[in-house]
């Protein structure tokens, strides 16, 4: 069971510099040593093979892109198999990858830009429940507070003063936009994303 997450840039066509959520992409995928194509202009696909992960990566690539520029982006996450190993990410097949294409080709009618389907219509009614909840913070994040949070999951032991000392801002400055993130609820939805993605049995 692997997971896909296939994404686009929400209008990548009115942003001034298509260099730069290229080059953000780029940048956050080396970071996390994940597999991944980049394609069409504005679209990405990832291979985890631990699907318990891709809400928190999901996170992490939204974060980034906020941080850099502002810049929102859509991503679907198939969950399933792989029956056809190709050379590129673009030329695989299987349920994993047919369910994240399709998702994303649904969802760029509505106004939601975090889903997954698994084939489990119980446990993908439930979690997409949670991802549009969980969406609305997300969806309010300035440069600062997706700042905080690229960091808080890139320096996940040290505490608010020694985060500040990262980027020249004091501790209590840290604390208020960890709560503008509203990174505790996040980091709850996740324990749980985690806790039944691994209970799945497809």
């Amino acid at each position: 069971m692997v997971a896909i997450l296939t994404g686009d840039i929400i209008n990548s066509q009115d942003l001034k510099d298509p260099q730069l959520f290229i080059a953000g992409l780029s940048s956050i995928f080396t970071r996390l040593n994940l597999t991944y194509e980049l394609f069409g202009g504005d679209s990405f696909q990832i291979e985890l093979d631990q699907p318990e992960n891709s809400f928190a990566i999901a996170l992490q690539i939204k974060a980034h892109l906020i941080e850099i520029g502002q810049i929102q982006t859509r991503i679907a996450i198939g969950v399933g198999e792989i029956t056809f190993q190709g050379d590129s990410l673009l030329t695989r097949q299987g349920s994993a990858y047919l369910r994240s294409g399709r998702l994303l080709d649904k969802i760029k009618n509505s106004k939601q830009n975090l889903a997954i389907r698994t084939g489990n219509e119980k446990f993908d009614a439930e979690i997409n429940i949670g991802f549009k909840l969980c969406e609305i913070p997300v969806s309010q994040w300035t440069k600062n507070t997706a700042e905080i949070v690229s960091l808080l999951y890139t320096y996940p032991d040290l505490n608010q003063e020694q985060l500040g000392k990262k980027i020249g801002i004091k501790q209590n400055t840290v604390s208020e936009r960890i709560k503008r993130s509203h990174w505790g609820v996040l980091k709850e939805f996740d324990t749980l994303f985690k806790e039944k993605v691994k209970a799945l049995n497809l």
